[in-house]
């Protein structure tokens, strides 16, 4: 279940059935339901309505998947809390799509050359793709080297994980993205010229390319996820066992190996654009360090002791500590965290003990305790019930 407004501003609520029939799991999609409020009990009694409206049952619901925005997953006034009351038995899952979708999305917008050149990602798909004169332009340009033309792509602004393609566009057409901007910082029309040279100067910026390099490793790993958590045949326990695998993979790739074939096709990257702005006033401004202390003068002027002990990152330290370990371990942090919870360890163990022959004591522990606070929550209820 999710809500979302159509383009003519109206809220509509998507509502789809997951059940088994015959042991073959079946996902049908209900329908749009318009509302006027996305407020928690508007919502559920929409459901209800919808539901049972079907001839089926509330009591026999076992789980309900949505979004972890307050209205669906409140504690008092959440669709999730109202669920409980007609389907005790309901466990409230917070959709996978949108957990892969959080989870990178918390380290892009916090790691600043990720944030950055997706930021660059967008502009040149406004500038290119936005006028078919441009698109027309970018499409005919000529480049020495044999490469795949390909339409750049928007950045999805709800699923992260799809960004991998428009990386992947701009990384295989660098040299055409780059002539194209030189042609257009040549147009006579004001702002074509003045757009196309802030492009061309933040592409030419080592900042831009390492992070467009790291948003490669990343997204091309989760990529995969994202479709199987997205597909009608997805169950919770192979959901984890991909969730931990594209985490291994992401933690092979944090190595020295990794880092330095990195920075190497970055320069590769950087030599090819440094050769076809050698003849225009673009200046690429290579690997840097950013200040982060003040200056020996300005401490002395202050009245401060300089701390000549410090260590000298180099830009390459730099960037091997602060983007490009700094990233992985951000987003592998955040996929355990996020995959971790959510009953992930209870259903996990449930399908252990439907599924396999010999499971293990570790799983009907787990099934017991949720059996045991679901029958307390139970009786806790018929006794309140009685007292009224």
């Amino acid at each position: 279940m999710d809500e979302t407004s159509d383009i003519s501003r109206t809220e509509q609520l998507s509502i789809c059935l997951r059940y088994i029939v015959e042991s073959e799991i079946k996902e049908t999609f209900i329908g749009f339901f318009a509302t006027k409020s996305t407020e928690g009990e508007v919502l559920y009694e929409l459901v209800k309505k919808t539901i049972t409206s079907f001839g089926l049952n509330l009591e026999d619901i076992v789980g309900e998947c949505f979004d972890g925005a307050a209205n669906m997953s409140g504690l008092r006034k959440g669709v999730a809390a109202r669920m409980k009351e007609c389907s005790p038995r309901g466990i409230y899952l917070h959709c996978y799509g949108h957990i892969l979708n959080f989870a990178l999305q918390s380290t892009m917008s916090e790691i600043e050359p990720l944030r950055n050149a997706l930021g660059t990602l967008q502009g040149l798909y406004n500038f290119l793709e936005a006028s078919p004169k441009r698109h027309a332009v970018f499409m005919d340009t000529e480049v020495e080297v044999d490469d795949i033309i390909r339409t750049l792509k928007s950045l999805s602004v709800t699923r992260w994980s799809c960004r991998w393609e428009a990386v992947k566009a701009v990384m295989e057409q660098m040299p055409r993205i780059v002539r194209a901007l030189l042609v257009f910082a040549n147009d006579k029309d004001a702002k074509t010229y003045t757009d196309a040279r802030a492009l061309l100067n933040a592409v030419c910026d080592f900042n831009f390319i390492f992070g467009l390099h790291v948003l490669k490793l990343i997204l091309s790993n989760t990529s995969s996820l994202s479709r199987y958590l997205q597909g009608k045949n997805m169950d919770v326990i192979s959901a984890r066992r991909n969730a931990d695998l594209t985490v291994q993979t992401l933690l092979q790739c944090r190595d020295e190996a990794s880092f330095e074939l990195m920075w190497d096709r970055a320069h590769v990257m950087i030599d090819t654009i440094k050769k076809q702005i050698d003849e225009s006033h673009i200046t690429f401004k290579d690997a840097r360090v950013s200040r982060s202390k003040p200056s020996r003068r300005l401490q002395a002027q202050v009245g401060e002791a300089s701390d000549t002990r410090a260590q000298v990152l180099t830009p390459e330290l730099h960037y091997r500590i602060n983007t490009f370990y700094l990233s992985l371990d951000k987003v592998m942090a955040e996929m355990k965290i996020r995959f971790g919870g959510n009953y992930q360890d209870i259903l996990c163990a449930l399908g252990d003990v439907t599924l396999n022959d010999s499971p293990s004591n570790e799983s009907f522990d787990a099934v017991s305790v949720l059996g045991y606070r679901q029958g307390l929550a139970s009786n806790r209820k018929k006794h309140f019930c009685e007292l009224v």
